[in-house]
């Protein structure tokens, strides 16, 4: 919405942004997504996580209205322009490429284990991170977790048992904080690796600098550069905001990129608004490029 009306708005309208607030629960965020599809939004961000994502994208696809979602976790894909669905992250063999090039160098861990939040996604990309660790890399123990909730201290015992150098975290940003408070009741100190998506305001360990020393936290690059000269994501949001917008995290990069694809999809460019198919086009075209 900042980035739209430094620019005029769409068509000089201004824009209206309802926010909802789904509170992690799967079935609130249905009937919040049924709410905005009633008020007849244009299209809808969500920063969905691995319990709701699957319910929204469901709805969205029922509804054929544009969802781009701006957090870790994304819907399993569908081939064809006309699915409203767009993810702005990594996929999970995306993000485990990083993670296994990040537990090479500058890591330089060779037992890796994983603390993994019980999703589908959360199961995806753990499948995905073994399959991928690389060359004289061993994944030595994996321990799943309820979502919100963190290691019990059998899992870490576990888990230091197997001599784990690094612990990969796969979830949300609260399982960073869950995680340290964790390692700290056990009094064991090992750095972390935290997957795309964790690094959050969400995460006080990580925004007061409490996560153990040498941990490393993987951020998506800027998405996209639009029209005009290349500028850094981070210094157009800034420009946009006037500097008011304090830390730039991950998110609000991801953010920044989708309010522009849908907002640029949505701008009339011959005599009659687009409609919503022509909106998903010109998103996509602008996402993955005129050759998806």
């Amino acid at each position: 919405a900042w980035y739209v009306q430094s620019k005029g708005g769409i068509a000089k309208r201004t824009i209206e942004v309802v926010p909802f607030d789904d509170r992690d629960d799967p079935a609130e965020a249905e009937r919040l997504v049924a709410a905005a599809l009633a008020s007849k939004v244009q299209g809808i961000f969500a920063a969905s996580t691995g319990r709701t994502v699957d319910g929204v994208a469901a709805r969205a696809r029922k509804a054929k209205t544009p969802v781009l979602f701006v957090g870790g976790a994304g819907p399993a894909p569908r081939l064809g322009w006309q699915d409203p669905v767009v993810h702005l992250g990594g996929w999970p063999v995306d993000q485990a490429l990083a993670i296994a090039n990040f537990l090479v160098a500058p890591a330089h861990a060779r037992f890796p284990a994983l603390v993994v939040e019980d999703t589908p996604r959360g199961r995806d990309l753990e499948a995905a991170i073994v399959r991928n660790v690389g060359f004289r890399r061993t994944v030595v123990g994996v321990a799943r977790v309820a979502p919100h909730a963190g290691p019990t201290s059998d899992d870490l015992a576990r888990l230091r048992a197997a001599k784990a150098d690094r612990l990969v975290l796969v979830g949300e940003p609260d399982l960073v904080d869950a995680t340290v408070a964790a390692l700290e009741a056990a009094a064991w100190t090992v750095p972390l690796l935290t997957a795309d998506g964790m690094v959050s305001a969400a995460s006080t360990a990580i925004r007061d600098g409490r996560a153990p020393a040498g941990s490393l936290f993987l951020v998506g690059a800027p998405l996209l550069t639009f029209t005009g000269a290349p500028t850094p994501l981070y210094q157009a949001i800034d420009d946009a905001t006037n500097g008011n917008v304090g830390t730039i995290y991950p998110r609000t990069i991801a953010g920044h990129t989708a309010g522009t694809l849908l907002f640029e999809g949505a701008t009339p460019t011959g005599p009659k608004p687009p409609k919503d198919l022509e909106i998903v086009a010109g998103i996509r075209d602008r996402r993955y490029g005129e050759g998806e």
